[in-house]
């Protein structure tokens, strides 16, 4: 094990409690890819008729999951709300400043997306976000719609905040009658690709040139995550985000 990533891993792990261990690659892309094969393809735009909102705990979630379907729906016209619950302050980066360069990170990202796109955020402490359910459910039903599609991470994820972002948009959804769908970011590291969700429930969305090349660029505009001698997001994780396809899980 390399000691920076076995210090780096142990600190989010203190911090965060997350399931996943960034020291194991996860299961192999092949596999993943074979679950995946009887998985059915919807059109996105016809899940949405007025407005998607992507609800993302840290800025680069709504990239690396949905990036490109938000891109193909907002080539449809549809627009795009991106409500970001924290500023991804805790990450284990020596970056200066995280919070204010993971803000600028997402400005950028999304205007690769869609045109014109509104961006709400919360500046909710990253890694507690179970810890503020009452504010999170206050905030998110003020700002969810009825109408709305909307996008979170899936609850079950294995990050706490994933975790906790997708059990809170559930409920603000289910009062608002917005329709929900979850996106998995972390859990393609550990979840068991025969046993998951993700192959059993979900539905794929094929991704045209322009949708990937607008999702590759969103993604590269988050460098303090993908960049440096020990990246938040391992490159072995990467190829996860690069398929010509997303799924997303109905809630």
């Amino acid at each position: 094990m390399d000691d920076r990533r076995g210090a780096m891993t142990a600190q989010l792990d203190r911090e965060l409690a997350m399931v996943i261990d960034l020291d194991r690659s996860g299961p192999p892309e092949a596999q993943w890819l074979d679950a995946l094969r009887t998985v059915p393809t919807i059109d996105p735009c016809v899940l949405v008729d007025r407005r998607v909102v992507v609800v993302a705990p840290h800025p680069d979630d709504e990239s690396l999951g949905v990036g490109g379907t938000v891109a193909e729906l907002g080539a449809a016209g549809v627009p795009a709300a991106f409500i970001c619950l924290t500023d991804g302050e805790a990450a284990p980066t020596n970056v200066a400043h995280l919070a204010r360069v993971r803000r600028a990170e997402l400005d950028r990202a999304v205007h690769h997306l869609v045109e014109d796109p509104t961006v709400v955020r919360y500046g909710l402490p990253d890694g507690r976000l179970g810890d503020c359910s009452r504010e999170l459910d206050e905030r998110l039903a003020h700002d969810i719609r009825p109408g709305d599609v909307v996008f979170v991470t899936l609850d079950g994820d294995g990050h706490p905040d994933h975790d906790a972002a997708g059990a809170a948009a559930c409920r603000a959804a289910t009062s608002a009658g917005a329709q929900l769908w979850y996106f998995p970011v972390w859990a393609w590291h550990w979840h068991d690709p025969s046993a998951s969700p993700i192959a059993r429930r979900g539905r794929r969305i094929q991704l045209g040139d322009v949708a990937m090349n607008a999702k590759r660029a969103a993604i590269a505009c988050h460098r303090s995550q993908l960049f440096g001698a020990v990246p938040v997001v391992p490159r072995d994780h990467l190829p996860r985000f690069d398929r010509p396809f997303e799924i997303l899980i109905p809630a």
